[in-house]
This record gives C-alpha cells, sequence and structure tokens, in this order.
C-alpha cells in the first residue's frame, strides 16, 4: 500500500459520509395511508408535495415560500440552481420541519402548530416562521463553489460544504433568521432568553466545546438553537448580517471541511472562540443588570421547591379530595413519569409512565384521570387521545381515537372533559360526554386558530382559554368561553403571551403567566373590578399556575440553570407585594404583508418524475480500498419518500466479469417492501484429489421483503417476511478432477444450483434510555427468525434454522444509570448441503481505527469476549451475554469548535458464557461452552461535529480452554 492510499480512504469516507447524513428524503416514512391522494403545486422557485385534506394550507405556504425566496435569498446572496421541493404532511402532532440539499433541496413541513407551551410558541405566522427557518436551511446549506461545486456538477449534488459545520451554526442561523425577518421567533422568545439568563448568572454557560457536541446536560441539543441563535444575533448585531453571509460563501468553496476558525478570521475578523467569549461577556452583564432591576422591585419572590433535581418537570394539578399533588416527573434519570406528590411527607407516588406531553385533569373527588397521550391511529398517525385511568380498580380506558385530543379538563360535575383537537394546523374546542361517549363542538376554530389550556370556573358555565387567532397578528390572549351562549369575551388585549389561565377557587379572579416584563411572570386578572396585577418577580419565570382548593397556596413550576422544578407559593404573601401589571415591555409585532396567492393549478402527484438518478459515485468515492474493481453506484428518490432506488455497476478486471445489484423500496403501504436483484462472479474453489482447484462461479440473486411495522406508545412491534432466490453456475466448465489415489480423500465437488430461501421474522420490545443513561437502561427486546429452504420453493436443496434472541436491561435500585444488561441468543438449523451458513461464536475481530470510526462501522458486544475471533462453529449455539454498566465522569465537552467531542465515560463489567456445536444440545456440547470475562472503559464521541461514535478499551480473559489474555481497543456500540 502506498502512503497516499489511506489519506485517499480517509477523505473518501469523509465524502460519502457527509452524502449519506444529506441524502436521506426526510420525507421517508416507516408506513404511509395508501388511501391519500398526492398532489403538487408549482411555482416560480418551488415544487410543494401534499396529501388529502391540506388543499388550503398547501397554497398558503407556497405563497410563503415566495415571499422567503424575495426575503432570505438576497440576505444570503444566494439563488438555488434548481427548484425547490416542499412536503407537506399531517401525520402528527409534533410541529416541526426538516431541510436538507443532497441529492436535490427538499423541505418537509408539519401541518401541527406548536402548543403553547413549546418553545416554539412566539410567533406571528406558524407557517411563515417555519417556512423562513427550514428555507435558511436550504440557502445555507446550498451555498457552494469552487470544487465543491464542481464535483457535484460531475457527480451530480454529492456534496455540501456548509453541512459540515457545526450545529449550533447551522441551527443557530436559522433559528435568528427566523427571527429577524418575521414578527417573532425564538430570539424574541422569553423562554429562551431565560435559559440563558439562569445559565449566566449560576456561571454555567455551556462552552464552545461543549455546543459543538452533542450535550446531554439541561438544555440538551436544544443549545444548539437557543445558543447557536442568540450567539449568531450577537455577531450579526456586532460584525454585520453580511459578515455571517461572507463566511457561508467562503466555508461553501473549501474542499477540506473543519477550517471553521480560518474562515471565521477571514470574513469575521475573529476566530469563533473570540466572538463566542465575547458573546458571554455580554450576555452575563445583561443578565447582572436584570437582575439588580429585578432586586429594586422587590424581587425575587421566595418560593419552595418540592422537586430534589431541576430538569423538565410540569403540568401541575391538585388531586381534589387528597392532600396531593401530580405532575410530570422529568429528571432525566429515569421514565417521564406522572407521579403522586404528598404534601405532608413529601413522598411520591409513581402512577404510570407518561406518552405525551403531560396534559392531564382530575375528576371532581379525585378517583380517575383523563389523560392525553400518544395513540398511533390506524398503525400510521401518531395522534394525541384522551384515555381515562381510574386509580382504584387500574383500569386504562381508551375514550377517543383519532381525535388528535390534548389539553383535557373534566367539567365540575364530572360528567364531561372539555379539551382541544387539532388538525391542518388549527383547533377546535369539543367536549366529550362521559356517559354516553357523545362528542360535541364547541368551537370549531378558524384556519390557524390556536386555542389553548381550557378552564372550567367552580360553576361549570364558562371556560377561560389561551387563545391565538392571528387577529391582533401574533397574539395570544385570554378569552372566556360561555358553554350557554357560545359567546367568547375578550379578557386581555395586548402584545404578551398571555398563557394557562386558571380561575382562582371564587370564580372571580383568573391566574395566568404572561411574559409582558420579558420574563414570564404571575398574573391575576380580577374578573369584578378588571384589576390586573402582577404577583411575582424573578428573572427565571414562573410557569403551569395551580391552586390548592383554599386558594391560599398556589403551585407552579420555575425555572433554574439546572431545568424547570415543582414549586409553592404563598397567596398572601403575593398579594401582599403585588403591583399593577406594568406596560407591555414587549416588542412591537412586526406585520407581514399578506404574501400573493399563487395560481397555479394542483395536478397529481408524479413521483415518477423525479426518480431519474440524482448523483452517481465511482468507486473511489465508495469504498476504502482497490481490489481491481471500478464501479459506479446510482441512486434516486421520489420527494414524499415513497420509492428509493439504489444500483451498482462494478467490473473486476481481476475475474474479467461486470456484476450489477439494485434494490427498490417502497414505503407507500402500511406494509414497506423492498426489491433486490444481483448477479456477479466470485473466485471460488473446492477440494480435488491433489489440492484445492479454483474456479469461477456466477451468483444470481432475486429477493422480495415486507416489513410490517405494528407500533404503540408502549412498544415496538414488527413482523418480516422474505423470499430470496439465489442461484449458483459457474461461469466456465469446471475443470475436470480424477481421482488418482484409490484410497485418498475423494474430491468434493461445489454444490450448484438454486439455493432458495423462505424467511419470517417477528420481533418485540420496549427498551428505554434517559439523557443521563450510560446505555439503553431499562425495558426488554425479543426476536425470533425462521428460515427455510425447500423445493417446495424452487431450491435444490433443503435447509431449516430458527434463531432468537432478546436482551433484558434493568436499573440499579440504589445508584443513578447503574444498569445490569442481559443478552441471550442462539440458533439450531440443519441442511443436505455442505455450503450451509454455519453458526460461528468467537471473540473481538481486529479492526482498523480510523477506518471504523470514518465510516461507523463496530464490533459489537455480542461475542465470547476473551477466545480467538473463531473459537467454535456448527449447527447450534448459544451464547449469553451480561454486563454490568455504570457511568464514571461526564466530560461533555471538546477543544473550542476542534471537531471531537468527548462525551460521557462509562464503564462495564462482563461475563460471557457460550458456543457452538454439531448434533444437539446434551451435556457433551455444555462442556463445550466457554466463559469468558473482563472490563471495559467505553467513551461516547462525536466527531466531525456530526458523527457519533463509541471507543471501548477493553480486556478480556477467556477462563476455560482455548482462552487468551485480550487487551483490545475498538470502535462499536453495544447490545
Amino acid at each position: 500500500m502506498s502512503r497516499r492510499e489511506p489519506y485517499h480512504g480517509i477523505w473518501s469516507a469523509f465524502i460519502v459520509a457527509l452524502c449519506l447524513l444529506f441524502a436521506a428524503p426526510p420525507a421517508a416514512m416507516a408506513t404511509s395511508d395508501p388511501s391519500l391522494e398526492w398532489f403538487t403545486l408549482e411555482s416560480e422557485h418551488f415544487v410543494l408535495h401534499y396529501h388529502t385534506g391540506l388543499e388550503k394550507m398547501a397554497v398558503d405556504a407556497l405563497a410563503v415560500a415566495e415571499e422567503a425566496y424575495e426575503r432570505l435569498s438576497p440576505l444570503l446572496r444566494w439563488t438555488p440552481g434548481a427548484r425547490t421541493h416542499i412536503v407537506l404532511t399531517d401525520f402528527g402532532d409534533s410541529a416541526n420541519g426538516m431541510a436538507g440539499v443532497v441529492p436535490y433541496n427538499l423541505m418537509q413541513l408539519y401541518a401541527a402548530a406548536p402548543t403553547s407551551r413549546s418553545t416554539l410558541n412566539d410567533y406571528d405566522d406558524w407557517l411563515r416562521s417555519l417556512i423562513f427557518h427550514e428555507y435558511v436551511h436550504i440557502l445555507h446549506l446550498d451555498t457552494m463553489s469552487g470544487v465543491p461545486a464542481l464535483i457535484n456538477v460531475i457527480f451530480g449534488k454529492t456534496v455540501a460544504p456548509n453541512g459540515s459545520l457545526p450545529r449550533w451554526f447551522t441551527e443557530g442561523l436559522a433559528t435568528y433568521y427566523e427571527s429577524a425577518r418575521t414578527g417573532a421567533g425564538r430570539i424574541r422568545n422569553g423562554v429562551f432568553k431565560m435559559c440563558l439568563r439562569a445559565a449566566a448568572l449560576d456561571d454555567r454557560l455551556f462552552s464552545l466545546g461543549t455546543l459543538s457536541g452533542a450535550p446531554t446536560q439541561w438544555p440538551g441539543v436544544r443549545a444548539w438553537y437557543l445558543y447557536g441563535g442568540h450567539f449568531l444575533a450577537y455577531v450579526a448585531a456586532t460584525r454585520g448580517e453580511s459578515a455571517l453571509t461572507d463566511f457561508n460563501h467562503a466555508y461553501g468553496e473549501r474542499l477540506i471541511p473543519f477550517g471553521v476558525n480560518i474562515v471565521a478570521r477571514q470574513t469575521l475578523g475573529d476566530d469563533w472562540p473570540t466572538l463566542y467569549g465575547e458573546w458571554q461577556t455580554a450576555l452575563t452583564a445583561d443578565a447582572l443588570a436584570q437582575w439588580v432591576a429585578m432586586r429594586a422591585q422587590g424581587g425575587p419572590t421566595p418560593y419552595r421547591p418540592l422537586n430534589k433535581r431541576s430538569y423538565a418537570h410540569d403540568f401541575i394539578q391538585r388531586r381534589p379530595g387528597h392532600n396531593q399533588l401530580s405532575f410530570i416527573r422529568n429528571d432525566g434519570l429515569d421514565e417521564r413519569m406522572l407521579v403522586l406528590y404528598d404534601l405532608e411527607s413529601g413522598e411520591e407516588t409513581e402512577v404510570f409512565e407518561e406518552h405525551g406531553e403531560g396534559w392531564h385533569a382530575w375528576s371532581p373527588d379525585g378517583q380517575f384521570l383523563v389523560t392525553a397521550e400518544t395513540n398511533f391511529y390506524e398503525r400510521v398517525y401518531v395522534y394525541g387521545d384522551l384515555y381515562k385511568l381510574d386509580l382504584e380498580t387500574g383500569d386504562h380506558q381508551l375514550l377517543t381515537n383519532g381525535e388528535r385530543a390534548r389539553e383535557p379538563v373534566v367539567a365540575p360535575d364530572g360528567r364531561s372533559v372539555v379539551y382541544i383537537a387539532g388538525q391542518r394546523g388549527t383547533t377546535d374546542l369539543k367536549r366529550l360526554w362521559l356517559d354516553t361517549g357523545e362528542l360535541e363542538v364547541l368551537y370549531e376554530g378558524q384556519a390557524y386558530e390556536q386555542i389553548s389550556t381550557p378552564n372550567f370556573d367552580p360553576e361549570g358555565t364558562r371556560l377561560v382559554v389561551s387563545r391565538f387567532s392571528g387577529e391582533p397578528v401574533g397574539r395570544r390572549d385570554l378569552f372566556l368561553f360561555d358553554l350557554q351562549t357560545k359567546v367568547w369575551t375578550r379578557l386581555t388585549d395586548d402584545k404578551a403571551l398571555d398563557l394557562e389561565p386558571r380561575f382562582d377557587p371564587t370564580g372571580e379572579a383568573i391566574i395566568f403567566s404572561a411574559d409582558r416584563t420579558g420574563t414570564f411572570e404571575l398574573y391575576r386578572a380580577d374578573l369584578v373590578t378588571g384589576a390586573l396585577l402582577q404577583l411575582t418577580r424573578s428573572v427565571t419565570g414562573f410557569f403551569s399556575p395551580s391552586f390548592d382548593p383554599s386558594g391560599e397556596v398556589l403551585y407552579a413550576t420555575t425555572y433554574d440553570s439546572d431545568g424547570y422544578n415543582v414549586t409553592t407559593l404563598s397567596v398572601p404573601e403575593l398579594m401582599a407585594s403585588a403591583s399593577p401589571a406594568i406596560v407591555d415591555r414587549r416588542r412591537e409585532v412586526v406585520v407581514t404583508p399578506a404574501a400573493p396567492r399563487v395560481s397555479h393549478e394542483a395536478h397529481s402527484y408524479q413521483p415518477w418524475r423525479f426518480l431519474w438518478p440524482s448523483n452517481w459515485l465511482p468507486e473511489f468515492l465508495s469504498t476504502l480500498s482497490f481490489d481491481g474493481t471500478y464501479a459506479l453506484s446510482l441512486m434516486g428518490s421520489d420527494p414524499a419518500g415513497y420509492h428509493i432506488w439504489l444500483a451498482r455497476l462494478a467490473y473486476n478486471t481481476n475475474l474479467e466479469d461486470l456484476s450489477f445489484g439494485a434494490t427498490y423500496a417502497y414505503l407507500g403501504l402500511p406494509v414497506d417492501l423492498q426489491l433486490h436483484l444481483s448477479r456477479g462472479d466470485s473466485a471460488r474453489r473446492f477440494r480435488g484429489s491433489d489440492g484445492d482447484v479454483n474456479y469461477q462461479e456466477n451468483q444470481t440473486f432475486a429477493g422480495v421483503d415486507a416489513v410490517l411495522p405494528l407500533p404503540s406508545p408502549d412498544f415496538s412491534h414488527t413482523l418480516s417476511a422474505s423470499f430470496n432466490l439465489t442461484h449458483y453456475a459457474p461461469s466456465e466448465p469446471l475443470p475436470s478432477v480424477v481421482a488418482r489415489d484409490p484410497i485418498g480423500p475423494l474430491p468434493r465437488f461445489p454444490e450448484l444450483g438454486y439455493f432458495n430461501n423462505v424467511r419470517l421474522g417477528w420481533s418485540f420490545g420496549s427498551l428505554d434510555s434517559f439523557p443521563a443513561s450510560v446505555s439503553t437502561e431499562s425495558g426488554f427486546s425479543l426476536g425470533l427468525s425462521v428460515g427455510m429452504r425447500s423445493p417446495l420453493v424452487g431450491s435444490d436443496f433443503s435447509s431449516f434454522d430458527v434463531s432468537y434472541q432478546s436482551a433484558l436491561y434493568l436499573q440499579n435500585p440504589w445508584l443513578d444509570n447503574h444498569v445490569f444488561a442481559i443478552r441471550l441468543a442462539g440458533g439450531v438449523g440443519w441442511a443436505d448441503y455442505n455450503r450451509r451458513g454455519l453458526f460461528i461464536v468467537g471473540g473481538i475481530p481486529e479492526q482498523d481505527l480510523v477506518m471504523a470510526l470514518i465510516n461507523q462501522f463496530g464490533v459489537g458486544s455480542a461475542q465470547l469476549r476473551g477466545y480467538d475471533v473463531v473459537d467454535s462453529y456448527g449447527d447450534e449455539y448459544h451464547l449469553l451475554n451480561s454486563e454490568y454498566r455504570f457511568p464514571i465522569f461526564d466530560i461533555e465537552d471538546g477543544y473550542d469548535t476542534l471537531p471531537a467531542y468527548l462525551g460521557r465515560l462509562h464503564g462495564a463489567l462482563f461475563a460471557d458464557y457460550g458456543g457452538a456445536f454439531f448434533g444437539g444440545i446434551d451435556s457433551e456440547a455444555l462442556d463445550q461452552f466457554k466463559l469468558g470475562v473482563g472490563a471495559e472503559l467505553r467513551m461516547s464521541l462525536v466527531l466531525g461535529y456530526h458523527l457519533p461514535s463509541m471507543l471501548r478499551l477493553g480486556y478480556a480473559y477467556g477462563a476455560s480452554e482455548g482462552g487468551l489474555h485480550h487487551l483490545y481497543l475498538v470502535v462499536g456500540s453495544q447490545f
């Protein structure tokens, strides 16, 4: 191997890694609804695809997209060379979007709007904010020139240099522009400012090295948006927006990635660590100034925290008739649980694992709960639905199915539940009668209207809600809704986000959270006098208020640098220090003129128009070594992600053989389908009387796979089936072999013909891990596979095999994030041919660390460690792997913008036991089982800002015959 080959291999692998990172169509779904019709709208710069039910939103989205082009393209000084595809879907209640530019520019938009407590809640027009954010990604990632642009001209769109930037820059840039070019956005959001202010005051701001990786400490990867957006807003304010655009263009022409500070010094005048330090200093000074001002006004408001550890606790309710609170406990160490908190003893009782946002409401007697939880409607749609949980009987009853329900509140008489139902970016106010199951539409929302957090008055005749209607633009105000007359009465009319209103026990006043000062505080609106009082003063915030029945105690969530905590406040003390609400200091909303409607008529979606090869890769860009093969890889997919195909042509100079392979996947049904076809030659040999005889064998393969996911909130469940037709034949007539020695070994001719196979698979499990976990931390998984070859399926040979695997994860109840992990796997099979695939059991294989890190190819940890790679083989095997895993130290940092991030250092003590053998399991076979023991140090990594991996340093001792002392360093995951 020449000295230059390793460099070429690394660079080629890096290009492939970036291609894979950005090539997957973001619209691709595991399952889909075949009853939906798809349509396409086209404009000058966009092609928008949508399904039935989204007609109005599609027209509006295309108009806003053209507006985004007109506003953003000049700012980023980039015009894409082709129209951008937009895929608009409504398969779930999550508000989100995605964007990518390889192999073509594609934006995925979800129709659902954010809830009132989402960090995305600050918008003047959700669709505009979403499209502006995602289109910034398109313009940023698509910006390229020089050698990268030339590569894309030759090979099709394959590389995107700006895609190798740290996530805080990519997401921060889009977050900045979503705010700077709309009337709202996360840069102006009080929650985002609160998070940064708390971290600055506690001297806990993330370092640039932490931000450049994948942090798990609060607020996790949301920091890419939170820190990145505000940091780049500071850079834009001090160096100019044009300097950020200069940086995009300069980095977009670089062939060699990661020189972010070189480019920053050229375009911004300073490197990123210097700029980040400046921003942190300014941020801390501003936070201290706000703290001093708050102290001068009599703050901070005293409160008593109830949780030992802040993280993301929320959704507090007082349980009627009991001295208990209920809330969602989310401490980052364990499952999100709905818990009961005893107000006398402080003890917590877990009720159930929560699968939703956390909305729940009590019956008047406190005997049952109505919850809003995730439901997989028709196995395709991820919707919220209402459930009733009886705490006495444990009965958990589904009340609605496919309603997209959230934020329930039980009427004071216990007969009905009022809730919010959403669809197509709009919400309705509905009521469910518990005795009859009848659904009543109380109010049908207007286009894009958002109603949130309804709450009954004590008599059950009125509701108070937070309502966003878009008129005036960008406001969430409080309204009363009369259940008899169906008439709305406005309570607040201002620029603030007025959230989570609650009647007090008298019904004469409403407590709510609002960001009038720029910080979310609690306010009291008197319904008799009209007086509006500010009850709390802080530099962080108060949310989710809930009253004690006496009206003397108020429960709320507050925030510190570790996250959210549940607290209690004294109402008399709050009233004694209350002051008239100040004039709203929030920003003036920038009213964006309505974008012109697009006049183009919709036509049926035609996926075949987009299935031509989008790019091609020669072999030197897709492999790490050269073995005499020249190859060409092609791929294509449609924007909706229903059709995906890959093809490869290769010529091997050693074999003088032209081979091909192709795979096609169709994801437009509840069952995922894949078709495979390939043929090619390989060098083989068979045993002759005088030794091995070489020959060239042609292998032809055709197969079909079907996978049926059966998802549920609690379990992952999958059925699969496949049929493979495999044919082996000599490429040329086999050489004649004569047994010259009558008593010598007979020649063993190769077995040729059809080896067709049918296989059925089943998997089932429920696995959980948490932000502080060192691995999967709780749950189990089961899998079973059965394969058969038989003349019944056109095979010339017969075989049968059954394999299984299972895993169990148990938390150590005394130590956080300590886990017992157990894996048991095995298989048994027989065949009437010698070519059968034997089961092999052995130890850790040798590994090229550099190539493994770049390619993300790991060795796994399901081996018999402490033995040769091939220690035993046979027609049956069983292997038990057991580990005790434990955290050691959280590094969670890197060196500034160096593209190498060290995550969590953790360890494992292990014992492996098993082996492979022939002839069925008996005492003799059990005697062949071997034991390996040892320990590993494991370090989670992120390389190149985007590629996660794990480095494992281990020692294994084979305690049985043939055992080794094995010290190894490998890249790989753990079971």
